[in-house]
């Protein structure tokens, strides 16, 4: 009985022996767990840092590329603005008749005459450097551009014409030479492709927002809202139509 006594006091000594030494191994464990996981987070940290760097680095790159594409744009922008005052600058001598019937043997000279005298101007021929009909973009029946010799001569007429229409409203090709049509014909300064569809929408613009007048002087377009507004906004591009309202 007594040696039973003794052995299990061993036993139990043994057991609880082998229960403490194997609490240290687990903590060590977990240690070294612990530190392998700072160790992994922190090279996710790093790479995650390297990449961030990396995206800021494309970023203000991006900007850089931007501002240079942007300046680009400008000076395009700027660049064409000064061809299109060029190609006007070479109608600056010119007139354009439009919608005035086109006969047989016609000569655009003498056209131009009798478009002068019936709004009592003398034009001669010696006054033109050229006349003649030119293609329409709608395929209309082709328009005359005269050129004239001075920019003074060229006035002349057109503020004849202005002048004529403010009380006549209206000029039809058959007042001019009486074998043609009653079709009413036009007179303008001879603008560009581009500033012809600025001019229309221009047009289409002061209708929308009740403005009065849209008129051209030397190639330039211009608008007022009415006759006690002093202010003409040129329209040189699309971006100044924003300025009739």
């Amino acid at each position: 009985m007594a040696n039973d006594t003794k052995s299990n006091t061993k036993e139990t000594k043994s057991s609880s022996g082998s229960s403490g030494s194997g609490t240290p191994k687990q903590g060590e464990n977990d240690l070294v767990t612990v530190k392998e996981m700072k160790g992994y987070f922190k090279k996710v940290l790093d790479k995650l840092e390297g990449i961030t760097n990396q995206l800021n680095g494309a970023l203000e790159e991006n900007k850089k590329l931007r501002q240079e594409a942007d300046k680009r744009d400008q000076q395009i922008h700027g660049l064409q603005k000064t061809v299109d005052q060029l190609q006007q600058r070479t109608r600056i001598n010119n007139l354009e008749i439009a919608n005035f019937p086109m006969t047989q043997n016609e000569n655009p000279v003498e056209v131009v005459k009798e478009i002068a005298k019936h709004v009592g101007v003398e034009i001669k021929e010696e006054d033109i450097q050229a006349a003649h009909r030119v293609d329409r973009f709608d395929k209309k029946e082709k328009n005359i551009v005269v050129q004239f010799c001075s920019r003074w001569k060229k006035n002349i007429l057109l503020q004849a014409w202005t002048n004529h229409r403010k009380t006549n409203r209206k000029t039809t090709a058959n007042k001019i030479n009486n074998a043609l049509p009653e079709r009413e014909i036009y007179l303008s300064e001879h603008l560009t492709p581009k500033n012809k569809i600025l001019l229309r929408k221009t047009k289409q613009r002061i209708r929308e927002v009740g403005w009065k007048y849209t008129w051209t002087k030397e190639g330039t377009i211009y608008a007022r809202k009415n006759e006690q507004d002093k202010r003409r906004i040129p329209i040189t591009e699309e971006a100044d139509l924003l300025q009739i309202a």
